[in-house]
């Protein structure tokens, strides 16, 4: 039996999406869920990392408005900063959790007071590439 690179990549790759799917995460009621904090898998990568291409990358971030140092730095204090929710229980890594590939692994997302959503939260692994987003991922 004869199998090609790709259905072997296809088939490893199902296997590690299946044995790295989160187990759901206990609400409690009325609770928001705790801001993550932040570790390893937050830090931005390097340009230059395979897979894509570094003309892609130059191109998706605006000219007149280049990344800095400073910039990732406060990008990153505000991404896990609960002030900026209407009332500090809730950071962007909430919902956007890096240890669950930037989601929450869950079908709606919770907010403040515990509160429920309409919808889940999206990845934002390579959102710098997407040319139009709504903020709910539409």
């Amino acid at each position: 039996m004869r199998f090609s690179f790709a259905t072997l990549l296809l088939a490893l790759g199902a296997v590690a999406l299946i044995s790295a799917t989160p187990t759901p995460v206990p609400q409690e009621v009325g609770k928001a869920p705790p801001i993550p904090q932040v570790g390893r898998l937050a830090m931005p990568r390097s340009p230059k990392q395979s897979g894509i291409p570094l003309a892609a990358t130059r191109a998706a971030i605006p000219a007149d408005n280049p990344q800095t140092p400073e910039k990732i730095a406060l990008g990153m204090r505000l991404f896990f900063d609960g002030r900026l929710s209407a009332d500090g229980t809730v950071a962007c890594a909430t919902c956007h959790d890096p240890s669950r590939a930037f989601t929450d692994g869950r079908s709606v997302s919770i907010g403040i007071k515990g509160r429920a959503g309409q919808r889940n939260a999206p990845t934002i692994l390579n959102a710098l590439y997407n040319k139009t987003q709504f903020w709910d991922g539409g």
